[in-house]
């Protein structure tokens, strides 16, 4: 019976061109809450986003994909179910994650001074990812570095450079994380659906993100060929590869 009103919210269509919906459709919602109003937030969050689930009919896949890289110890963002009403719309269920942001940050590896980096609508370390979270958008030269590492012509000199700037543990458990659950739309299958953040004191370190369809496909191949240029000089490396 406990109501909490927030006013001044930044209300934003989300999705991408399998998930996408328009508002008198069934849409997807990210929900800014300082967007207006600086320092607002809801349950210490200042970003949620609300997934319309059209493209997963089990309503399970991102709760499940979440809980799984957790148990791991991976970082991975919050996900639950609610029943969201629009106006006297009854939207029925959908998924709210929270978004990453400083507070996401700031819980998982304790502070928040580090590059944030969102897909977007680029591409892969070597384009113009976009900046969600970094105190200068221009300095960009730990993104840079791992994408002129990843491309290295001779491997003696590649995977060294790698392993300076990746954590390379946690790299392996993304890499098999995302196989294992058949995340066939993330970073090491499709070079989509990803961030990737840069702690100011600490090596960088892929995030899932989109993980609305997983398990779809049950004969999927845990060493196919991978698209990433990270991911794709890790599976070159046979120690790395094992």
């Amino acid at each position: 019976g406990n109501t909490t009103t927030l006013r001044s919210v930044g209300v934003k269509l989300k999705g991408a061109a399998g998930s996408y919906r328009d508002f008198d459709d069934r849409p997807g919602l990210t929900l800014s809450f300082n967007k207006f109003k600086k320092g607002q937030r809801w349950n210490g969050m200042e970003k949620v986003h609300l997934n319309n689930l059209v493209q997963d009919e089990s309503y399970l896949s991102e709760w499940l994909g979440t809980q799984i890289f957790r148990r791991a110890g991976y970082p991975a963002a919050l996900a639950g179910h609610v029943r969201l009403w629009i106006n006297d719309r009854d939207m029925g269920i959908y998924v709210l994650r929270e978004g990453f942001d400083r507070t996401f940050l700031k819980r998982e590896f304790g502070d928040s001074d580090g590059h944030l980096y969102d897909r977007g609508e680029a591409g892969d370390v070597d384009t113009e990812l976009e900046m969600d979270v970094g105190d200068d958008p221009e300095e960009r030269s730990d993104l840079i570095g791992l994408a002129i590492a990843s491309v290295q012509p001779d491997p003696a000199t590649r995977w060294p450079q790698i392993s300076q700037r990746a954590d390379l543990d946690r790299l392996l458990t993304f890499m098999a994380l995302e196989r294992l659950c058949g995340h066939w739309d993330g970073y090491s299958q499709a070079v989509n659906n990803y961030r990737i953040y840069f702690p100011k004191k600490a090596k960088a370190l892929f995030l899932p993100h989109g993980m609305d369809q997983l398990f779809q496909d049950p004969g999927a191949g845990l060493f196919d060929e991978s698209p990433g240029l990270v991911t794709s000089a890790v599976m070159e490396n046979d120690s790395w590869r094992k």
